[in-house]
Formats: structure tokens, sequence, C-alpha cells
């Protein structure tokens, strides 16, 4: 095992790219090795470029930066995931397709076909199956946790063909992040059931019209249907957290949105309490653009947004402003309305 990070000898992020499939100790590491193909080998050679990490890279910025500043890293928690001392993949993170029918503000065609209609970039792919007949030849038996990211997971069975890969699901963990578009299929249910532990992570960034503003063109009411949906047939080893995406613009309504998952989402079925992830947003709508007279006003108990709030790091938000209100013409909406009280700090 690394001992600086687990993941750079543990772990795996494997996506699909127009060229081949981008190979990466985690989601967070900032540089792309492309294989061709996911044959062992290829594998190998990409693990081969990050393995021996021993101290902070370019590539490991994001976690550089959260930790100079107090908060806990991805890289601290890979010593919680990994737990043997060798050198096989453990954890697994894994982004199959890019489907998704939402266009959030916050996103791009990377990770959303809904977004490649209406601008271009990056076009809808899908995860070629052959692939699954080369990871077949790779040692997956130590796998303990896998993740599948959006894309929206459940618009289709590709992660369920990645899991019958997995030849002891019995000591595997699996989290899905999902929008809460789509319903899983029985096929779904009954393979998942079959898991260690399975954590469904709702990807939700505020609370009634903030939230179908931040993930257009989805329904308030039509998200909250299907999350408790879920909750009520969901199989009993699952269990919930929501992942909020921190924005310039949701950051001061964080508590609006633990309210509502404290009054109506706090547990599954057999009262195991429910999880809210912070992540902080990059591109367009980046924490950096917060302007900091915003950022003094923020009161809360929640350590993660504490350290967001206590890292000084603002460059600008025009870019931003100008963004919205690109969007909002062509969507017919206004960010001013939906977001009333912080007007005066962007304009």
């Amino acid at each position: 095992m690394n001992k600086f990070c687990a993941f750079l000898s543990n772990g795996i992020n494997i996506e699909k790219r127009s060229l081949g499939y981008s190979v990466k100790p985690c989601c967070w590491y900032d540089e792309e090795i492309i294989a061709p193909d996911l044959t062992p080998q290829n594998i190998q050679i990409a693990r081969s470029k990050f393995s021996h990490i021993d101290s902070w890279v370019p590539a490991c910025n994001a976690c550089e930066t959260l930790e100079t500043h107090g908060g806990s890293s991805f890289r601290h928690s890979s010593f919680d995931v990994v737990v043997d001392d060798d050198d096989t993949v453990q954890h697994l993170d894994l982004m199959l397709h890019n489907v998704c029918q939402n266009a959030c503000i916050i996103c791009s065609s990377d990770f959303s076909s809904t977004w490649y209609k209406q601008t271009g970039g990056v076009k809808p792919f899908m995860f070629d199956k052959l692939q699954f007949e080369n990871l077949k030849q790779f040692n997956l038996d130590n796998v303990r946790t896998i993740r599948f990211k959006g894309g929206e997971p459940f618009a289709n069975d590709l992660h369920l063909d990645f899991l019958a890969l997995i030849k002891n699901p019995e000591q595997c963990d699996i989290q899905y992040t999902v929008s809460a578009q789509t319903l899983p299929s029985q096929r779904t249910w009954d393979t998942i059931s079959k898991f260690r532990l399975v954590k469904i992570e709702f990807s939700a960034d505020g609370v009634g019209e903030q939230f179908e503003y931040i993930r257009y063109p989805q329904k308030w009411n039509d998200f909250v249907s299907n999350c408790k949906t879920i909750r009520q047939i969901a199989p009993v080893n699952t269990l919930f957290r929501f992942n909020y995406t921190v924005n310039p613009f949701n950051i001061a309504y964080f508590n609006r949105f633990q309210h509502w998952v404290d009054t109506e989402f706090a547990d599954n079925r057999l009262g195991d309490p429910t999880e809210i992830n912070l992540h902080e947003c990059t591109g367009e709508l980046a924490c950096d653009k917060t302007p900091p007279a915003l950022m003094q006003t923020i009161e809360t108990s929640n350590l993660q947004l504490q350290g967001m709030i206590s890292m000084d790091r603002y460059t600008e938000h025009d870019s931003m402003i100008a963004y919205m209100d690109f969007w909002d013409t062509q969507r017919n909406l206004n960010w001013r309305s939906v977001f009333p009280e912080l007007v005066q700090y962007y304009e």
C-alpha cells in the first residue's frame, strides 16, 4: 500500500474517452492517462505512472489545496477504503457512460448527453461491452468498493454487466451517484441485494426552485417522489446519502437543504441515518468565484462547509454572471429571482 495515498497503489478510476479509456488512481487526479483498451497490460502500464508517487505532485492539487486549508481530502479517505497492505486493486471508480436527462448549470457535456444536445462538445458515449471481456482477465478478486458515477448510472444496465465480473459480491460495497431521474430496474434490485453494502447517493444542490434552477430541467417534486420510492423498495442493505455540490450560489443556502434532509429523509427504512456529502464545484461556477463579503455572512455547523468558507481564494465572478445570464436567456430563467438574497453581492 502506498503510504502517501492508498488510491495511488490500490485505486483505479476508469472513464470512457473518445480515443480510449482514462485510467487514473481516483476521480480527483488531474492528469489524463489514456489507454487504448482495458487489457491487463494496458491497465498496469497506466498504474505504473502514478503508483510510485510519494509526495505532492500537480495532479494531486485538489487534495493538497483542501488539506492546506485544513479540510479533509480524498487522500485522507483512501486509508479508510483500502484495507489490505498490498498492490491489488481494492477501489474502483467507474463512469460507464454520460447518458443523463439533466443539463445542470454546474455540469457539461463531459457528464451529460443532454448538455451535448444544447452545446455540442463531448458526444454521448458508452462503455464498450467488449472491454468487460478484457477486465475479466484483470485481477478484481480483492475489490472492496465500487463507485458508479454519471451520467445517470440507472439509465441502462451497463453497471449490472460490470457487477457480474465481481466473484465475491458479499465482500464488496457499491455506491451509485444518481440524479433520481430514473427508477432502478428489478434486475438492479436483485443484483445489488447480493453485495455487502449499497450506498445510493442522490445529487441535489438545493430545495424547490433552487434545485430546479441548478438541476435543470428536473422538477423538485419528481425528484422527491423518486427518492422516496427508491427508499421504500430498496433492499435492506442499502444506505442513502445526498451529494451537495457547493457553488457560489447554493453555498449560502445549505442550512435550508440540511433542514429538508433532517425532516423529510433522515434515514432508511431500518433507521440508518442519511449522510450529506459536500463536494466543491469546479468550472464555470467554481467556489473561488464566491465574493468574500458573501462568505462572511454564512453560518453553519457543517465542518466540510466551514473548511470551504475559511479558504481565502477569491478570483472574480464577472465571467460566472455572464455565463448565468446567457443560459437564463436560453432557458427562460432568472437567477436573480431564484437567489434574491445574493444579488447585492454579484452586482
